[in-house]
């Protein structure tokens, strides 16, 4: 036997939601397809007590907003634009030519070996060596072909100087190359500060009403997680991605780690009240109109 009636439908939230970030609330990014979307918010709290009546006061020490969730589209341009900066993005076309650096540490190579450049141009072409430099300690030096080392092809080198110790010097040999096409993200040593970003959850019922949390302070509190699925298995590799807002001082008080906007709240309701003991269902209408989507915020 039901002990209650429903008071609102428009409570009775269904479906999952779209988790946008960005610099600002018109350059969000959206992060796509996603499994175990999920918002919690979490808080310390400080008790204050008084020697003669107990405690007096709660205090909230640490308040946060932790957003979660399994990210199915493995974007890495997606990626170094929601990760705050910390990492670096550049797309290939392919036909591009670039400088790049082959760094052959000390103790990782002998004299009279073969040093193979691992790279390959995009139209199958080996890579041209343009110099080898040789680092002890900081100090650099040019080394000199035929007397310090010996080209072998365009891609390949042999030291051959008594002059180069390859259990002190290391080698940085410069080439140039033409990469495939590709999206390249690359990251660590870089800015060690990640840059808070806005972060919008939405989940939009089908009458086009949106219940969204908004943090005006978030930044990616986890990193990379990609587990191969096994070839047998029937289904994709997942990221999973953890989020976390902070209070922002920018913000109004009250608005200052996140508002909800709840446009699904405001749809007629029934209303049931009892008439001469029987049950009697009315409407009852909301005469707020859903506002404009990021409205209202502040």
């Amino acid at each position: 036997m039901a002990q209650t009636k429903i008071k609102s439908r428009g409570t009775i939230r269904t479906g999952s939601a779209k988790i946008e970030i960005g610099d600002r609330l018109d350059k969000l990014v959206d992060i796509g397809a996603c499994r175990g979307i999920s918002v919690k918010e979490t808080m310390s709290t400080t008790d204050i007590e008084s020697d003669n009546a107990g405690v007096i006061s709660t205090l909230v020490s640490e308040h946060k907003m932790e957003v979660s969730c399994d990210s199915l589209e493995i974007s890495f341009r997606k990626y170094s634009a929601i990760r705050g900066g910390m990492d670096k993005y550049i797309e290939y076309d392919g036909k591009t030519e670039i400088e790049r650096v082959y760094n052959v540490t000390n103790e990782t190579y002998t004299r009279n070996e073969v040093i193979k450049i691992p790279y390959i141009n995009a139209d199958g072409t080996d890579i041209i060596i343009s110099s080898v430099e040789l680092e002890n300690d900081g100090a650099k030096r040019t080394l000199t072909p035929v007397t310090d080392y010996e080209a072998i092809g365009t891609n390949s080198i042999k030291v051959i100087s008594n002059e180069v110790i390859p259990s002190t010097d290391s080698l940085i040999i410069n080439f140039k190359h033409t990469p495939n096409k590709m999206k390249r993200m690359s990251t660590g040593g870089g800015d060690s500060k990640i840059k808070p970003q806005w972060l919008v959850i939405t989940n939009t019922n089908a009458a086009g009403q949106a219940f969204r949390i908004i943090c005006p302070q978030a930044s990616v509190s986890s990193g990379l997680e990609l587990p191969f699925p096994s070839d047998k298995a029937q289904d994709v590799m997942v990221n999973k991605f953890t989020f976390t807002a902070n209070i922002s001082a920018t913000e109004n008080p009250y608005e200052q780690l996140a508002w909800i906007e709840d446009e699904q709240d405001v749809v007629k309701d029934e209303e049931v009240t009892a008439v001469n003991n029987k049950t009697v269902i009315e409407e009852k209408s909301n005469t707020n109109k859903p506002k404009p989507p990021l409205e209202g915020g502040k």
